[in-house]
């Protein structure tokens, strides 16, 4: 595990321990998405160890882990989840419409010097964790890089080619400056707020869905390029399951571990009735944090100890 890794297990860890429980969610990110699990269910989170396979066991139970003694079951939530079980096996999805992002990037001209800015400015003051990659760089070259990429990504929209190498070639460096998967959602929302922010009046809702769109497959794209045997340090969420009156500890792959949040039971609303990747009957719930959506999910749908398929 290299080093921000390890720092962000300790400092989730230390959070979970000092956790008053009630109201209180872990939450991590998988496939890009947000997701969260009750505080008092969960005991640690681990960098991703080597496990040990079982026979007929579903094929989402990657095997076995001895955690301090204990024989522990380890699932893959991807597989569990029937998604991509690594981020580099999937194909970038471009849903949005290339004029929409460059008709409002003409309005957001003026102020790209002041959204560069300010997006560090926040990004620095709101997660401590992320100014610490920043340690050795200069602030307003920084700067200069980011604008940078944001015009060449935009100059490059109509040429999938040239964009997917584009991407490949910022996530190769990013994962060596040390990113993690947990970062990209984070930089998505916040150059939304500031773009939407500076444009003020001049900004339109299908601007908003344009870039939101735009922004995850950049994201989705750079890291598509992340080496696989990085991919590996996933981490391991060690929670305690209830089923058939039954408690047992499980460790639960995630792609990336985000943080704890008290979220008020009022926060919370039914899951809809929804298709896609995550099984309705896994969803607790929906709530919003800072303008993001978090799946709130039911751990114990989740694992199904009879199940072999």
């Amino acid at each position: 595990m290299n080093a921000n890794m390890a720092q962000v297990e300790a400092d989730i860890n230390s959070k979970i321990e000092s956790a008053a429980g009630e109201n209180q969610y872990l939450t991590f990110i998988l496939d890009g998405e947000e997701y969260g699990v009750d505080i008092l269910r969960v005991q640690e989170i681990k960098g991703w160890e080597s496990v040990t396979p079982l026979p007929n066991v579903p094929k989402y139970v990657k095997g076995v882990m001895n955690l301090r003694g204990t024989i522990v079951p380890v699932v893959c939530l991807r597989r569990r989840f029937g998604m991509p079980e690594a981020l580099h096996q999937e194909q970038v999805r471009y849903e949005f419409d290339p004029k929409i992002i460059e008709d409002s990037f003409l309005v957001l001209a003026p102020y790209s010097g002041a959204i560069v800015s300010d997006f560090y400015d926040r990004l620095f003051s709101r997660h401590e964790d992320v100014h610490k990659l920043f340690a050795n760089v200069s602030r307003e070259d920084q700067e200069r890089k980011l604008l940078i990429t944001l015009k060449t990504i935009v100059a490059n929209l109509r040429q999938p080619s040239a964009i997917r190498k584009i991407l490949a070639l910022l996530g190769e460096k990013h994962q060596k400056y040390g990113a993690l998967p947990q970062h990209y959602p984070v930089v998505v929302e916040l150059l939304l707020e500031l773009m939407q922010e500076h444009a003020a009046e001049q900004w339109h809702e299908s601007y908003t869905q344009a870039w939101r769109s735009a922004l995850s497959a950049v994201a989705q794209g750079m890291l598509s390029a992340y080496k696989s045997d990085e991919l590996s340090k996933t981490v391991v969420v060690v929670l305690r399951v209830e089923s058939n009156d039954r408690a047992r500890t499980v460790g639960m792959i995630v792609d990336a571990v985000s943080d704890v949040y008290s979220i008020a039971e009022q926060q919370i609303s039914p899951p809809p009735s929804f298709g896609g990747e995550v099984m309705v009957d896994c969803v607790a719930g929906m709530a919003t944090l800072d303008e993001k959506m978090v799946i709130m999910l039911d751990i114990d749908s989740i694992i199904e100890f009879g199940d072999t398929q």
